[in-house]
């Protein structure tokens, strides 16, 4: 899916992106983002034309955000396990503190 919204085709047959898939007869899908680029869709696919509600696509969209910030999450802690294993091969200690109410330490490299 190219399109940054969601796209929601009600009677597929009608519609040339999947009038020759006679296993999709409704369609209602919304983007997968990550760093802002489309990576993808959450859909929802029936045999049967029908029609859905604002409540649901309002629902469609949260799981899509939910799947983009899971992806995104899941990347950024391979990449900071990735560079904690190259710091702990080196003469060198990373501390990482973080500061909500009080200071505390979250991290620090095994090799201190």
């Amino acid at each position: 899916m190219e399109e940054r919204k969601q796209v929601v085709v009600s009677n597929a047959q009608e519609d040339p992106r999947f009038m020759h898939n006679p296993l999709v007869r409704f369609y209602a899908g919304t983007p997968i983002e990550i760093n802002d680029q489309v990576i993808g869709a959450v859909c929802l696919i029936d045999t049967v034309p029908r029609e859905i509600d604002a409540k649901h696509l309002e629902v469609l969209e949260r799981i899509g955000a939910l799947v983009s910030q899971h992806i995104s999450l899941s990347r950024e802690h391979e990449a900071l396990k990735r560079e904690h294993g190259l710091i702990e091969k080196f003469p060198i200690v990373l501390e990482t503190w973080r500061y909500d109410t009080s200071l505390r330490l979250a991290y620090i490299s095994k090799n201190s």
